[in-house]
C-alpha cells in the first residue's frame, strides 16, 4: 500500500501497533503520550488506513484544557426570568403545605 511505503518498521513501532490495535479491538480508549517524533500520529494514521478507517487527529501541548474542546460553562443569560419561576413555584408549594391552625389529615 502507498501509505506504508516510506516507513521504516522497527521493533518499537510494531509494538506500539499491536498494542494501539488491541485496544481499538476491544473498544478502549487510547492515548498516545511521548516526544515529538516518536510515532504517535504515524501509528494511527496507518491503522486507520489499514482499517479503512477515518482519522480525526487533535494536536495538543501541555497546557491544552477540556475546555479547548467542548467549551466551557457558563451562567444562563435568562437568570432573573429562572428566579422569577422559581419563586412562583415555591409560592405554590407553601400554598399546598397546611399552615400551623390547619389538620394534617393522615
Amino acid at each position: 500500500e502507498s501509505g506504508f511505503s516510506n516507513i521504516v518498521v522497527t521493533k518499537t513501532l510494531k509494538k506500539l501497533a499491536v498494542l494501539v490495535h488491541k485496544c481499538l479491538v476491544n473498544k478502549e480508549p487510547v492515548l498516545l503520550v511521548g516526544e515529538t517524533g516518536c510515532s504517535k500520529t504515524t501509528i494511527c494514521q496507518l491503522l486507520a488506513m489499514h482499517l479503512n478507517q477515518k482519522l480525526f487527529s487533535i494536536n495538543v501541548h501541555q497546557n491544552t484544557e477540556t475546555s479547548d474542546f467542548i467549551g466551557c460553562m457558563r451562567t444562563k443569560r435568562d437568570k432573573l426570568f429562572n428566579i422569577n419561576e422559581l419563586n412562583v413555584k415555591i409560592t405554590q408549594l407553601v400554598e399546598l403545605v397546611p399552615s400551623d391552625n390547619e389538620e394534617v389529615n393522615a
